[in-house]
């Protein structure tokens, strides 16, 4: 990594269901870190995804004891300065203090990608990266954490398997 502007980058998935999305592989093998938002699906989504680069997941509504046993409800960990909470059912985000150094809420559940940000604080769903309802397109979050400047993430669709 350049020293001058060293930089993070993130793969945010959720609501994979038991099945990995092969377009996505590209962006997994370019990873620093990943993070699942859980409804995993099944124990070797963890595996591979472990494969890849660092993994912290979650386990969703879906997620049997199979995935419960190796993950938890929600994660808590801070990269390049910035605290990144993670759940699967959306949180009540008002208890959240805006202060100097950013934080971000990820979740899944909904299937609806989305990227907010406000007061230095991002909330990112990055939809479902394998099945997604209502006919919508397979999508996923980058993240790009770089020290001393404020996150980026995008949503990146997937064509429809």
């Amino acid at each position: 990594m350049n020293n001058e502007k060293q930089c993070v980058h993130i793969v945010v998935l959720s609501d994979t269901h038991g099945y990995l999305a092969p377009q996505i592989i590209g962006y997994l093998k370019n990873a620093d870190h990943i993070i699942h938002a859980g409804d995993i699906g099944k124990q070797d989504i963890l595996l591979e995804l472990e494969s890849y680069a660092p993994l912290t997941a979650v386990h969703g509504n879906m997620d049997g004891f199979s995935i419960r046993k190796y993950v938890d409800a929600v994660e808590k960990l801070v990269i390049m300065d910035t605290e990144i909470t993670i759940t699967h059912v959306p949180r009540n985000n008002k208890n959240i203090v805006a202060n100097e150094n950013w934080q971000i809420s990820i979740f899944g559940h909904t299937h609806t990608a989305s990227v907010i940000s406000q007061d230095h604080h991002l909330v990112i769903n990055p939809g479902s990266a394998s099945k997604p309802r209502f006919s919508k397109d397979p999508t996923f979050a980058l993240l790009t954490l770089c020290a001393n400047a404020a996150p980026k993430a995008e949503i990146i669709k997937l064509p429809k398997p």
